[in-house]
């Protein structure tokens, strides 16, 4: 999945949300953000991954690196231009509003995936299990991953507000055009 996997595991780590989503929230999100991006896309930056945070999994630290990376560049001053013609204040509330409704969005999809099917509780017995068993390093290693990524995906459907996830719902289809995989 395009960006799916890298948001669930960046918003998990470190999610700074400030008040609750609403449909109108997400409505001018839904309208500004893929014109946005794509000018954001068109600009050609190349990010120096040896000057990325030590955390790529904090969101913050990212949004930080991506916004200074903006300014380095010159891109600033026009992004600000943009994202205060799509209504936001600054660059840096579309940067949290993009964040909190990838998550919003991210925590409605796996709960449609794992509803009913695993518990935190059942993981980390499985896990337990896993580290008891005698087989190969490299195939015990890839299913304690499998459990890690499920663990990931519990977390992610937790720790986003009901509110959120009420206000992203109804646009799901639309959000899945932006934010899902376009392969």
């Amino acid at each position: 999945m395009r960006i799916l996997i890298t948001i669930a595991l960046t918003l998990v780590t470190s999610l700074s949300v400030a008040a609750n989503l609403t449909t109108k929230d997400v409505e001018k999100w839904i309208e500004h953000a893929p014109t946005l991006q794509e000018w954001i896309d068109q600009q050609d930056l190349d990010f120096d991954e040896d000057t990325l945070p030590e955390d790529i999994f904090d969101q913050d630290a990212m949004a930080d690196y991506g916004i200074n990376h903006m300014k380095k560049a010159g891109l600033y001053d026009e992004l600000s231009k943009r994202t205060k013609k799509a209504g936001y204040d600054n660059v840096e509330e579309w940067v949290k509003a993009s964040q909190q409704i990838s998550m919003a969005y991210m925590a409605v999809m796996l709960e449609s995936q794992v509803e009913g099917e695993y518990s935190e509780k059942e993981i980390l017995e499985q896990k337990k299990e896993l580290a008891e068993l005698e087989i190969p390093a490299e195939r015990k290693a890839m299913m304690e991953s499998m459990l890690d990524g499920m663990l990931v995906m519990l977390k992610t459907i937790e720790s986003t507000s009901p509110a959120d996830k009420s206000a992203v719902k109804p646009y799901i289809n639309e959000l899945s055009g932006i934010l899902g995989d376009d392969e």
